[in-house]
């Protein structure tokens, strides 16, 4: 059976005031300013709950929402899978089983209601993530990641070893090492390398499931697995990574003209020492650039790039086997040549501006 990739969720409960009991919980009070210059006393309660394996189970009572919303939340902040295996690098065989888990773990805490079932919860915070074993490669794929371009987002280090990358609305992917993630260091977690997708804004997860009041019940494997994907091709993970030259040039020379690969590899030779927004700050414009990613991805060919004449297969949700993985090395082009930036998919064929920019 497939596994589903859930971490950290997020789900609101609505309970009357009068059914929890609030010993041990700590009283905080904050003051919002309305459109009329008036001031307005904000209280919650929050509560920072410990169960038998250590793991931290966040709470939080709202009586009264200032924004208008439905009072009396009760929101639960916990990792799942943390929940059920005491790690969050395993990932959940079976999502009924775990919400079961869920039930009884939260029924243990002390003053909340009896009756209350995590299917029935409002979704408002999901990270979805997936693990790939890559063994000594790790560092060679954060290498080429961290040179990778995410449209309208902000790119920054993992705390420890990875990127991520930022959007303001409230959307996050992370690649990083499990391993190295001082919440992890089990030794099971030893060269995988983590994919993860935070969306703590409802709306990413009304899009992502098609319901306007999403429930964690709504969520399917073919859902998920379909989301990692689709950022994983964004960041070109989806075709192998070579910095081979010679191959490289052998690869563009099948579809290209000698002007055009000599431009491409110019611009590939720039990619490993350069970021999407250095690149910009040299005078490249964007069009260019975007028109470069389509003909690479058109050949098949990612722009990613690492010190090293590595050739990195690519990767994909739906767990190659070893063959697979073997022929990727043996021969790229065998791999799918689909374009990522879907947005310039209607552009004109323009004459390669690149050996003019340099």
């Amino acid at each position: 059976m497939r596994s589903i990739s859930i971490d950290t969720i997020k789900v609101t409960f609505f309970v009357p005031m009068n059914q929890i009991s609030f010993v041990d919980w700590l009283r905080k009070t904050t003051t919002r300013i309305q459109k009329n210059g008036e001031s307005w006393l904000f209280e919650f309660y929050v509560r920072n709950y410990v169960n038998a394996n250590k793991m931290v189970i966040h709470l939080k009572f709202v009586p009264i929402d200032f924004y208008g919303r439905q009072g009396n939340r009760l929101i639960i902040d916990f990792s799942l899978p943390r929940l059920i295996y005491g790690c969050n690098h395993q990932m959940l065989e079976d999502l009924g089983f775990a919400m079961d888990q869920a039930n009884i773990e939260l029924s243990y805490i002390p003053g909340l209601p009896r009756l209350i079932d995590i299917r029935d919860a409002e979704l408002n915070r999901l990270d979805i993530c997936e693990n790939f074993q890559v063994w000594e490669n790790s560092q060679d794929y954060i290498q080429a990641i961290f040179k990778a371009h995410f449209p309208h987002r902000k790119t920054v280090p993992y705390p420890t070893t990875g990127v991520i990358f930022k959007a303001k609305s409230g959307i996050s992917t992370s690649v990083y090492l499990k391993y190295e993630d001082p919440n992890c260091g089990h030794e099971e977690a030893r060269g995988k390398l983590r994919f993860e997708i935070s969306m703590r804004r409802k709306c990413h997860i009304v899009t992502l499931t098609g319901k306007k009041e999403p429930r964690l019940r709504d969520l399917t494997i073919e859902m998920v697995a379909g989301r990692i994907q689709k950022d994983m091709n964004i960041l070109h993970l989806n075709r192998p990574i070579v910095c081979d030259r010679k191959k490289i040039e052998n690869i563009l020379s099948e579809k290209y003209t000698p002007r055009q690969v000599r431009s491409l590899l110019g611009y590939l030779l720039e990619r490993q020492t350069l970021t999407y927004e250095q690149l910009i700050g040299k005078g490249i414009t964007r069009r260019t650039i975007c028109h470069y990613e389509k003909l690479l991805a058109e050949a098949g060919v990612s722009s990613l790039s690492i010190e090293s004449n590595k050739v990195l297969p690519p990767l994909s949700v739906n767990k190659a086997d070893d063959k697979s993985c073997n022929k990727a090395l043996s021969d790229t082009r065998t791999y799918h040549r689909q374009s990522v930036y879907s947005a310039v998919q209607d552009i004109d064929y323009l004459e390669v501006q690149y050996a003019k920019n340099r």
